[in-house]
């Protein structure tokens, strides 16, 4: 994939996907917090933020966000675990939403699926260097 493509695999999926990445991640914290959705929702928006840079291939901001987002979660009583559940479900969904919509064009769904793949990377370097 030329890198010209993968941008715009990256603007488009950042696009359709924005709704499903605030939903899982949404879910997950309101879930986890069910009594305190003042700290929820800030989590939530942080965590969301990242998935922005991620997609949009922001390494370093994406690390930076989830060093942030590593100090909020202890602060919050949540574990690195329940951080990586969030980001586990997100690229769950967003690839079954590549395999189901995209299935008759491979071209598209292989796009999206590099993308992820690249995501999926820079969320292993930002994991790391926020340890």
């Amino acid at each position: 994939m030329q890198a010209a493509d993968l941008g715009h695999s990256r603007r488009d999926l950042l696009e359709w996907g924005s709704p499903i990445i605030i939903d899982r991640i949404n879910a997950h914290y309101f879930a986890l917090l069910r009594p305190y959705p003042d700290i929820a929702r800030p989590l939530a928006q942080h965590h969301y933020r990242m998935w922005k840079y991620l997609l949009d291939g922001h390494v370093d901001e994406a690390s930076q966000l989830r060093k942030e987002l590593s100090k909020l979660i202890r602060l919050a009583g949540l574990t690195e675990g329940d951080l990586d559940d969030a980001d586990r479900t997100v690229l769950v969904e967003l690839m079954q939403v590549v395999m189901a919509r995209f299935n008759r064009s491979p071209h598209t769904a292989c796009d999206y699926s590099l993308t992820l793949v690249d995501a999926a990377s820079g969320l292993t370097h930002a994991r790391l260097s926020a340890a």
